[in-house]
């Protein structure tokens, strides 16, 4: 390589990118482009070194910051739980109007300690088992056999 490093290319050799064997060969034995790469990287160093100093002093000046619990810290979490409580209020009364309703439509709308007669309830079994079809579609073929219209 007759040529001297670019600056990319002592960029790139500091950077510890990858380099072109071509370049890796001119480093090793040109003087001048590894003084210059020394020099660049002392330069880097003592950049780090003040800019650490002027950090570390500036850490030193500033006051340190007492944190104290308050009342107000506590609100959050305990928010949180009262809220979660009202939301769960909101649903429980929200399905109790269904879960009745469905409960009623169970048992035909009579309350639970009312006796029910064998035979009524054994006539209504066989009706529901000898059906072709299910009870709700009965109307739909009724009307398509031009039975009712």
């Amino acid at each position: 390589m007759n040529r001297h490093l670019s600056p990319q290319e002592s960029a790139e050799s500091f950077s510890g990118q990858p380099l072109d064997p071509a370049l890796l060969s001119h480093l090793r034995e040109c003087l001048e482009c590894r003084a210059e790469l020394d020099r660049f990287g002392e330069t880097v160093l003592a950049f780090r070194g003040a800019l650490r100093e002027v950090i570390n002093a500036h850490v030193e000046l500033t006051p340190a910051i007492e944190l104290q619990p308050h009342h107000w810290a506590e609100a959050p979490a305990r928010g949180r739980w009262q809220w979660a409580v009202a939301a769960a209020v909101v649903v429980l009364a929200g399905l109790l109007p269904i879960v009745a309703l469905d409960f009623t439509q169970r048992s035909g709308g009579r309350p639970a300690s009312e006796e029910v007669d064998p035979s009524v309830l054994m006539d209504s079994i066989n009706l529901h088992l000898s059906r072709d079809l299910p009870a709700p579609m009965e109307p739909i073929m009724v009307r398509e056999s031009g039975g009712i219209q």
